[in-house]
């Protein structure tokens, strides 16, 4: 299950989690505020980011495949499971909300509930919703970390996440 154990990010995922939630690897204008304080806290947000922008399946396929070539594939970000245990209401909460709303796969209401809530001993069917998950995190992660690069100072940066996370 995927609440139960560490979360390990890779490649360009991984060194886009760590620019939104270390500053001193941020170099970019005054950027020198962390944006998050913790990967978890940034996985969190990006999962509703992700989910908020591409919630259809022309949007979800096509940000699917813009998304560019793996350039850090050294790049590691982990978060530890002491940490993931702490978070694990939230995370499932952001889960059940994300598998209940979801339009990506064209699924009835039940299938909807019973996805969000039914299905944790199914292990297939609950590898199907973690990836896709997975997905509006990756996603996310992508857009928060373009809106910071974007941004040519602190002000600038809390100015477009706060427009964005509102409309």
């Amino acid at each position: 299950m995927l609440w139960d154990q560490e979360y390990h990010a890779k490649g360009d995922l991984a060194f886009k989690i760590k620019m939104l939630a270390k500053p001193d690897l941020f170099t970019k204008g005054d950027l020198d505020f962390c944006f998050f304080n913790r990967y978890i806290d940034a996985i969190e947000c990006a999962s509703i980011v992700g989910f908020k922008m591409y919630n259809s399946l022309d949007e979800f396929n096509k940000a699917l495949q813009a998304l560019p070539e793996d350039s850090h594939p050294d790049a590691v970000a982990e978060v530890p499971i002491k940490t993931i245990l702490k978070e694990q209401k939230k995370l499932k909460f952001l889960f059940r909300v994300i598998m209940l709303n979801e339009n990506v796969r064209g699924l009835s209401l039940k299938e909807k509930v019973d996805n969000a809530f039914r299905n944790d001993s199914n292990p297939d069917l609950q590898e199907k919703n973690e990836e896709l998950f997975n997905k509006f995190v990756r996603l996310g992660i992508d857009v928060l970390y373009e809106r910071v690069v974007d941004a040519g100072n602190a002000e600038d940066c809390l100015d477009i996440m706060c427009e964005y996370l509102i409309n």
